[in-house]
């Protein structure tokens, strides 16, 4: 009688474990469908280098819109200058946002890369840079409408 209650909180366990991670494996997949579905169907800035020369770093925010930022040439030249910003509001098309700690999920150096498509876990941790031009653009797309609500390149001092 004792082996069969230790087997059976054995296999309930293990049932708890793959279960996690086919629901984690089922959010990548996810994730990797919404980039691959963002990155086909965006139409970048006239003044935009080719999307391949950005790191792109995306976020999901808890009323399913998607906050990212396209940087280019991240990991060799900008590394040092990384602040961090949060959206504060998003109204007709106007993105207002303010400086946030970047917390310690990137004290030094955050693992973008150019060329490649991340998602961070917290708003404060998509990159900002102050002026650059289109060397920053900013993106809100609309996951329910499957549009985009502002694509634009970073102010210029």
């Amino acid at each position: 009688m004792g082996y069969r209650k230790i087997y059976s909180v054995i296999l309930s366990a293990l049932c708890l474990f793959v279960a996690a991670c086919q629901a984690d494996a089922q959010s990548n997949s996810y994730k990797d469908d919404l980039v691959l579905e963002i990155e086909s169907t965006i139409a970048l800035p006239e003044s935009a280098y080719p999307l391949a020369e950005y790191a792109r770093v995306y976020f999901q925010a808890p009323n399913g819109e998607i906050y990212a930022r396209y940087i280019k040439n991240f990991d060799e030249e900008l590394s040092g200058s990384l602040t961090c910003e949060k959206v504060v509001s998003f109204k007709d098309g106007d993105i207002e946002t303010e400086t946030a700690p970047c917390g310690d999920t990137f004290p030094e150096k955050p693992k973008f890369r150019t060329g490649e498509s991340v998602w961070v876990k917290d708003e404060s941790e998509l990159p900002s840079l102050n002026d650059g031009g289109c060397d920053l653009i900013t993106i809100v797309y609309n996951n329910a409408k499957k549009s985009f609500e502002f694509v634009h390149c970073n102010g210029v001092a």
